[in-house]
């Protein structure tokens, strides 16, 4: 499976509210996970396509341990 499934990502309010996850890493991590717990649709198919295979999470911050890819991939492994 390739694509980029958009509505697994934070949502722009998240963003918005959480613009520097080093100051509020917390909360981002609460409200993402939420978020994505409300979403089952979003997320379910990169975990079906995880038990194919390899998956790559992508992700736009400069940070490479506080950001959403890392947030969802920690939720998907508990999935």
């Amino acid at each position: 499976m390739e694509g980029w499934l958009k509505d697994v990502a934070p949502s722009n309010e998240l963003r918005r509210a959480c613009k520097s996850a080093h100051e509020n890493w917390g909360a981002f991590q609460a409200r993402y996970v939420a978020e994505l717990d409300e979403n089952e649709a979003a997320w379910k198919p990169i975990v079906e396509a995880a038990r194919k295979g390899p998956v790559t999470l992508l992700y736009a911050s400069r940070d490479t341990e506080r950001n959403n890819a890392v947030v969802l991939c920690d939720y998907l492994l508990h999935r």
